[in-house]
């Protein structure tokens, strides 16, 4: 999640080398907060253009549907399979698949002529939530 805050940092910080005004607006939710509440009790959510998160995953229903009565658009930053997703047209979901990166980085390694058999690729599994 830490480099995916430091890549949204930095668009917003091209954002504003092109003139764009951006505010953001940070939630540090705990996973047993009643998020909608939370959302609903803090003014300046309602009126923010994206929402991205949220971090766990039993908050996305409760981020839908303040979505969904606000109009704001949510990214979700990790593989989720909740059915928001087929109903809320305001959820989108990032998901990044790993395997074309590590098979560029595998062939950038060979062509500065690795031994194949040198090369150990180790990949850390997602989490299951």
């Amino acid at each position: 999640m830490v480099e995916y805050c430091r890549g949204v940092l930095m668009a917003v910080d091209s954002l504003k080398q092109e003139g764009v005004s951006v505010d953001i607006v940070t939630l540090n939710t705990p996973a047993n907060a009643d998020i909608k509440s939370l959302l609903d009790a803090t003014p300046a959510m309602k009126d923010r253009d994206v929402i991205f998160g949220p971090f766990y995953p039993q908050h996305v229903e409760g981020v839908a549907s303040f979505s969904s009565k606000n109009g704001n658009k949510v990214v979700l930053p990790y593989l989720a399979n909740t059915k928001e997703l087929n109903t809320n047209p305001n959820l989108f979901q990032i998901a990044f698949n790993a395997v074309p990166m590590e098979q560029k980085v595998v062939e950038n390694f060979i062509s500065l002529k690795v031994q194949k058999e040198d090369l150990q690729v180790v990949r850390r599994l997602a989490a299951r939530h």
